[in-house]
């Protein structure tokens, strides 16, 4: 295990709204690049090789601001933040990416009221958005924008139910709201070959958590489609399609054994809905798809995040590649399959491939794991390490926002959860699900990828030109914020 000394920081307090976050990858690609999108203005950030202790960048972004940061040869990286940000690390070879979830703009929820949206790399396909509120609600208004306010689209969705819409393109900033105070939603990027933790479909639930009794997802056809569920303790689930409501597959309590995981292929390019039969919450689920071979090893290529409870109690598969569990806080004593570790502020432990580990700790941690083939068509938006005693059920609305109440006649007020294949947003020549090749790039109006240039502020990472699609890179004036970042050090178990 390697980590790397914590950076001191001479910068200003945060904004009460903003609070110090952490987060962690692993990484298998010389090629993969770190996206930081900002969500708030006046946000700094570093990164680490924590294997070596050397700085990969550094830097500022504001609001609808983003920084790239090449990776080659950075295998366990950590990122630090002075208030949250959107946070993406992958490599897009052939117009497919990865399966993630996007978070809510705070960072630690990812079923809330407010996303800002900003894909690195994206399918026109590969978008779900699946809605729930309480009992009286039958559907849910979402409203989805472009940085300046613009609506692109506004829509009533099916409580419990999901709409992928059209037209959205990578690199431009979105921002998606829910209208109903009471509603939420989840925003799933579904690709060809993907994998990630799928969060409980509740606002409060989804808080720093991946353990709960009813979840949302989508799966993909190009390796078959694939989940896993992983049993916190001895219950039953059943997993239901929601285009016909036909259950397709059921665990009872001598499949889904504490400490136990089961694997469900052969789902296709389809949306489902898991929930247990108890009434305790007690489930961690993936979901994607798989390459290279058949069962949880092979689901990927990609990178999940996993935080299991609250980042206390983690069940998590080692797959093809490995990955690490890492420690925000010091003096962070774990036990790993057993074995007792003790860690301190970004050190981590690395996790064998092939094996279903169980980890516990007695301050929250995070674990990153990998599975499928190589990777060069993947991609994971990073997962802040879970706070200790973190309530963000009420804190999940995007502030300082000043754009009308509602987008009027422009934006598309269609109440039924069907592809939009008559919007004037959708620019393809048709609306139907990539389901034949999984690799066929649909979107219409691709954006050109960025030269690699220097960034500002000695950044070494490039940003983005001003000019291009309405937005510009945000760390120009990183040596101004950064003036106090003192000494950097390392440190070896």
């Amino acid at each position: 295990m390697r980590a790397a000394l914590p950076l001191a920081f001479l910068l200003a307090a945060p904004a009460a709204h903003g609070l110090p976050e952490d987060y962690f990858a692993i990484n298998e690609d010389d090629e993969a690049e770190l996206t930081i999108a900002g969500l708030l203005d006046g946000t700094s950030f570093e990164v680490l090789d924590l294997e070596t202790g050397e700085p990969v960048g550094a830097g500022g972004v504001d609001r609808f601001r983003v920084a790239i940061l090449p990776l080659d040869g950075v295998r366990r990286l950590h990122l630090s933040t002075t208030q949250p940000v959107l946070a993406h690390v992958g490599r897009d070879c052939c117009g497919v990416g990865g399966t993630t979830f996007v978070p809510t703009w705070n960072g630690h929820t990812r079923v809330g009221r407010s996303f800002v949206l900003y894909f690195p790399m994206l399918r026109a396909d590969s978008v779900r958005i699946f809605v729930t509120g309480p009992p009286a609600v039958d559907e849910v208004a979402i409203r989805i924008r472009d940085e300046d306010g613009t609506c692109v689209h506004e829509r009533s969705i099916a409580k419990d139910d999901h709409w992928s819409p059209w037209g959205l393109v990578a690199r431009r900033f979105y921002v998606l709201e829910v209208v109903d105070p009471d509603g939420a939603a989840m925003v799933q990027i579904n690709a060809p070959n993907g994998v990630e933790s799928v969060p409980p479909f509740d606002r409060a639930a989804s808080c720093d958590n991946d353990v709960g009794g009813r979840f949302f997802f989508a799966t993909h056809s190009w390796g078959g489609g694939a989940a896993s569920v992983f049993a916190y303790a001895d219950t039953s689930a059943t997993l239901t399609r929601l285009s016909d409501s036909d259950v397709v597959w059921t665990g009872d309590p001598d499949t889904l054994r504490g400490g136990n995981f089961a694997y469900v292929s052969g789902l296709g390019l389809a949306e489902y809905r898991l929930a247990r039969s108890a009434v305790e919450e007690t489930l961690a689920v993936w979901a994607g798809d798989v390459e290279g071979g058949e069962g949880i090893d092979w689901m990927g290529d990609d990178q999940s995040q996993n935080v299991g409870s609250f980042g206390r109690d983690i069940w998590v598969h080692g797959q093809t590649h490995g990955g690490a569990v890492f420690a925000a806080l010091d003096d962070t004593t774990l036990s790993i399959d057993g074995a007792d570790v003790l860690l301190q502020a970004q050190e981590f432990e690395d996790l064998t491939s092939g094996v279903l580990h169980h980890i516990l700790a007695d301050r929250p941690v995070l674990a990153a794991v990998g599975g499928g083939n190589g990777w060069n068509d993947w991609g994971t938006y990073l997962r802040p390490v879970p706070r200790i005693g973190a309530d963000c059920s009420d804190v999940d609305v995007l502030d300082a926002l000043e754009w009308a109440d509602d987008c009027g006649a422009d934006g598309d007020t269609d109440t039924d959860t069907d592809t939009d294949a008559d919007a004037d947003t959708d620019t393809d020549a048709d609306a139907d699900a990539d389901a034949d090749d999984g690799l066929d790039l649909l979107d219409a109006s691709p954006t050109p990828r960025p030269p690699k240039e220097g960034g500002a502020g000695g950044c070494g990472c490039r940003t983005i030109d001003p000019s291009r699609r309405g937005f510009a890179g945000g760390n120009g004036a990183a040596a101004a914020v950064l003036a106090g970042v003192i000494a950097l050090g390392r440190r070896r178990r």
